[in-house]
């Protein structure tokens, strides 16, 4: 996946901080166009997700919607997620499908 977004790395700002949450912030703020995240427990992006909603910012989860939240359990499954700008889930996206296993 690195190998077919690395034209994307030269124009979008892209970091990992090791937080979700931070991730989120980040986008919801302008600091980053968006984020992808592939482990993230639903209380990790709980608070984020409306933020980002609520700046402009379109949010994605990559398997099934995890909210509302009906139930809760610290083994709950990882509900990895894209959000940001129409243009950064288009390409992102495209990769996902050019990289997606056998």
């Amino acid at each position: 996946i690195l190998t077919t977004l690395s034209p994307a790395l030269n124009i979008w700002r892209i970091r990992c901080p090791g937080s979700a949450a931070i991730g989120l912030a980040n986008v919801a703020t302008g600091r980053l166009d968006g984020c992808l995240e592939f482990r993230p427990k639903p209380w990790d992006c709980a608070a984020g997700y409306p933020i980002c909603e609520g700046a402009g910012a379109a949010f994605h989860f990559l398997n099934k919607p995890v909210f509302p939240l009906h139930s809760f359990s610290p083994d709950m499954e990882s509900c990895p997620f894209r959000v940001g700008s129409a243009i950064f889930h288009q390409e992102v996206m495209g990769a996902l499908e050019r990289n997606k296993p056998d």
